[in-house]
């Protein structure tokens, strides 16, 4: 994991081309607004990045801050892998090990940082109550080509 996450702390801003955006979004949030924007809480997806990250950046600086929350994805996409195949192979392989390969794709780089957030949570509850191994295994495999591999490159 240590060395998958070199290049978020090897620049000032991560390579992630929406990254800015998110990074302007938590300082409002921090402050609480400017004269232009005014902070406005409503149950909307793709929160978990509004909601770990302002709390956080009142221990540390935000930019730290934020790209510990980019880590903090990387290891629920991984972890949710390896959760993954351990409940449809009923062992721990080392296969699963190669979602590291993976994490810098297309939907990372363009800045979606709380897409994976929301669909490991869910791919992990999915795994967890599948009845049987035979059922997880087509119904993640029908979602993973169908749906989120062309995403990936």
């Amino acid at each position: 994991m240590t060395l998958v996450t070199v290049p978020l702390f090897s620049t000032v801003l991560p390579p992630l081309f929406d990254y800015p955006n998110h990074l302007a979004r938590l300082y409002l949030l921090t402050e609480g607004g400017n004269a232009f924007y005014a902070v406005r809480w409503a149950p909307l997806p793709n929160l978990a990045q509004d909601l770990i990250v302002p709390p956080l950046a009142g221990l540390m600086p935000l930019e730290l801050a934020s790209k510990l929350f980019l880590v903090m994805v990387f290891g629920l996409i991984t972890g949710g892998a390896i959760w993954l195949n351990r409940v449809i192979t009923g062992a721990w392989r080392f296969w699963s090990l190669l979602t590291f390969l993976l994490l810098y794709n297309r939907i990372f780089l363009w800045g979606f940082c709380q897409l994976p957030v929301r669909d490991r949570r869910r791919a992990g509850r999915r795994g967890i109550v599948a009845r049987s191994r035979t059922e997880a295994i087509v119904v993640q495999g029908a979602r993973l080509v169908g749906c989120g591999a062309p995403l990936l490159f």
